[in-house]
């Protein structure tokens, strides 16, 4: 599970898109990378409410969910976690058109 630490007031999107990225990869390559019988499961979620996200004004889930949805995950063999809202919503946009991620600007 990547984190992230940033400066306060620094915008996240790109920072978290970033660790995100890099996290799906490591993922998929430390499949292919470790003996046969090794399981991998990849956790992604947003923001839990710990004290790192304290000061963060966003949504946040409750750590005690995301560790029983990643245990049960485990057992059942998963390969990755999606837990929770946001965390699936972006998952959700990573086969749009990139243009449609972007907000497209106003010409005066």
């Amino acid at each position: 599970m990547p984190s992230i630490d940033l400066p306060s007031g620094t915008p996240i999107d790109g920072a978290l898109a970033l660790v995100t990225g890099g996290n799906r990869g490591f993922g998929r390559a430390v499949v292919d990378e470790l003996p046969e019988r090794t399981v991998v499961t990849a956790l992604h979620v947003a923001f839990m409410d710990t004290d790192m996200t304290a000061g963060l004004n966003a949504p946040k889930a409750d750590p005690r969910d995301i560790a029983r949805r990643t245990a049960d995950a485990i057992i059942a063999g998963d390969f990755e976690v999606l837990a929770d809202d946001t965390t699936r919503a972006v998952k959700s946009q990573l086969s749009q058109d990139v243009t449609a991620l972007y907000t497209q600007p106003t010409v005066a």
